[in-house]
């Protein structure tokens, strides 16, 4: 079963993710939120699917809810990591983005690079616990070990290896219908040119959002023997929880670079830097076309009046100045043990003061 997922053409891919605004999001964290089970009917009555994407839906029906999964866990550390932000990857109770980012943005590079990572993260995960009825743990990670070494591999490592695999062709494949379509043949050429140069730069910032979890594997080891002691050490590498990658990711969106397609150039060539200081694109840059936009429909948003830079009321607010409410936030308070084995606490309320843009 994953291997024909992997393999397919046409992957059912946009109850996941939007990739950008020339997608449709679909309801995939907030189906998750109602615990709609995944059948063949339901792959057939769910609107915007290509006939393939519902035939691979129909015939794996398993692996869905790790995909809402993944979606549900690529928008929750978005808005974590965005949360000073003027865009801040808010989503409506529908689950489509409040303020969808522009396909070719800097922001769009972001969504693309978690959406892969979430997904071969949640695979993985899925896998090396047996929640995925063809694909495992893997019990040999494949790492070098030395002779002399202390330890052996065993245990059960994340099966980074598939979920990758299965982000990777899951994510391009609807970039790639992109160029297929007579959506994208109909147009003149230079649109053409433009549409090529954003479905090239998707597929590359879905390629930094995998390749991140190669490098974020890490070793773990438990000690085997009689009272305590260590006789056999037995390894396995896991990886670590997707905050950590979701963090990673942010510091890439920070030095994320605008870049031009070159037109007699493809491949890892295929773009060049705007800024001409810059020599070269590495592997796991995230890349972008449009020239950064501000977001200003900020109104209602927490800000800092006293501070400066982001998260600050003169970052987010665009010159239209903050209001100040006072709101009563309830904590707990007094705790104590009650019988060894209980803690009972009372409800203490204080007020606050909350500073909003205009």
């Amino acid at each position: 079963m994953m291997t024909a997922i992997i393999t397919g053409s046409i992957i059912f891919c946009e109850i996941v993710f939007v990739l950008a605004a020339d997608l449709q999001w679909l309801t995939a964290s907030h189906i998750a939120d109602r615990h709609v089970v995944i059948t063949r009917k339901w792959c057939k009555r769910t609107p915007g699917l290509a006939s393939g994407q519902r035939k691979i839906c129909k015939d794996h029906t398993m692996s869905m809810p790790a995909i809402i999964s993944a979606t549900k866990l690529a928008i929750k550390a978005c808005q974590i990591q965005m949360a000073d932000r003027d865009w801040n990857c808010t989503v409506e109770s529908t689950g489509r983005f409040r303020h969808a980012p522009k396909s070719g943005s800097r922001e769009s590079a972001l969504i693309h690079a978690l959406g892969s990572s979430a997904i071969a993260f949640t695979l993985s995960k899925y896998c090396s616990r047996g929640l995925i009825s063809d694909c495992g743990c893997v019990e040999d990670p494949g790492a070098e070990v030395d002779e002399n070494s202390a330890f052996a591999w065993s245990g059960c490592s994340d099966n980074v290896a598939v979920g990758v695999a299965f982000a990777e062709a899951f994510m391009k494949s609807w970039d790639l219908s992109l160029w297929r379509t007579k959506q994208l043949g109909n147009k003149d050429k230079g649109s053409r040119w433009k549409k090529l140069g954003k479905i090239l730069a998707n597929l590359r910032n879905n390629a930094a959002g995998t390749n991140i979890l190669h490098q974020s594997l890490r070793k773990n080891c438990a000690c085997h023997g009689m009272t305590g002691s260590c006789e056999v050490t037995t390894c396995w590498k896991s990886l670590p929880p997707f905050a950590v990658i979701a963090k990673s990711l942010k510091i890439k969106y920070d030095k994320a670079i605008r870049v031009r397609l070159r037109r007699s150039h493809f491949g890892d060539g295929a773009f060049q830097p705007i800024n001409r200081s810059l020599n070269d694109i590495k592997k796991g840059d995230l890349i972008f076309l449009r020239r950064p936009k501000k977001f200003c429909e900020t109104r209602g948003r927490e800000c800092m009046p006293y501070s400066f830079g982001l998260g600050s009321c003169d970052d987010l607010c665009c010159n239209r100045g903050f209001q100040t409410r006072t709101q009563i936030i309830s904590t707990r308070c007094r705790c104590q043990f009650v019988n060894c084995c209980r803690v009972d606490c009372d409800s203490c309320f204080s007020e606050v003061l909350v500073h909003v843009c205009k």
